[in-house]
């Protein structure tokens, strides 16, 4: 299996982005294309796909290297990893050509060139959302953080709310770690509670309701309410959507 460390390692000019992954009973499928054709037109330009998952606890559970020819695009799931439920997919493209050469100062390349994909999730009955790539694996902790976003129950139209937190970050011991506290309109505080703490390379669904038994009194009393998240360690968040319908909604606050 491809390890996080050896790919961090040996490709240390290339970022690793990260996704959070929908596991079982739900489905999390991979989306790349590799664009280096447009920018280098007539040019074979192949890329090796490097593709990591990781689960709640941080631990991976999978890593695998696929050749993705010039001008192809892949959609794919990492199947072992999401029967072992939900965590953290990441992906690194890198070129599998002589970029430097093909290149010859045309474009001007970053120290740490990124990677662009989607993730597809898939529900157990089969209702999908999607999203890109979001936060890269870091070497080292993040320090403290604060967030400020709206969660909103949509007069009712929303099941349950909740918060997707990931820490994608590979240090030791760089456990992120946070509170939530909830507000009115007026500013009023109406709960504080700390947020459970997330090893490196692990992630958690948080349920608003589970944090705060009274959320649900809480929309019907003020309507949409204000959340500040002070955290150590802690990336931006997405917000995670149950709709009454069924579907479901994942996205960055901001």
């Amino acid at each position: 299996m491809l390890r996080l460390d050896a790919l961090m390692r040996d490709k240390p000019g290339y970022s690793l982005p990260t996704q959070y992954r929908l596991g079982a009973p739900g489905q999390t499928v991979l989306c790349f294309h590799n664009f280096y054709e447009q920018l280098f037109p007539g040019q074979d330009t192949p890329v090796d796909l490097h593709v990591l998952a990781f689960a709640e606890d941080g631990s991976q559970v999978h890593g695998e290297t696929l050749r993705v020819a010039t001008g192809e695009a892949v959609q794919y799931s990492a199947a072992a990893a999401d029967a072992r439920g939900s965590g953290m997919i990441a992906a690194m493209a890198v070129p599998a050509f002589d970029l430097a050469q093909i290149n010859a100062g045309r474009l001007r390349i970053r120290s740490e060139i990124g990677t662009g994909f989607y993730v597809i999730w898939k529900d157990a009955r089969g209702r999908l959302d999607t999203m890109h790539e979001w936060m890269p694996v870091r070497a080292t902790a993040g320090g403290e953080s604060r967030y400020f976003f709206v969660f909103d129950a949509a007069r009712h139209l929303l099941a349950r709310v909740g918060l997707v937190l990931t820490n994608p970050c590979c240090a030791r011991g760089a456990d992120a770690t946070g509170t939530l506290a909830l507000y009115d309109r007026a500013g009023t505080v109406l709960g504080r509670e700390r947020l459970p703490a997330v090893p490196p390379m692990g992630s958690k669904l948080v349920y608003l309701d589970e944090l705060f038994p009274d959320a649900r009194t809480w929309f019907e009393r003020h309507g949409a309410l204000g959340a500040r998240i002070d955290g150590v360690n802690l990336v931006e968040p997405l917000t995670a959507e149950f709709h009454q319908s069924g579907d479901l909604h994942l996205h960055h606050i901001n």
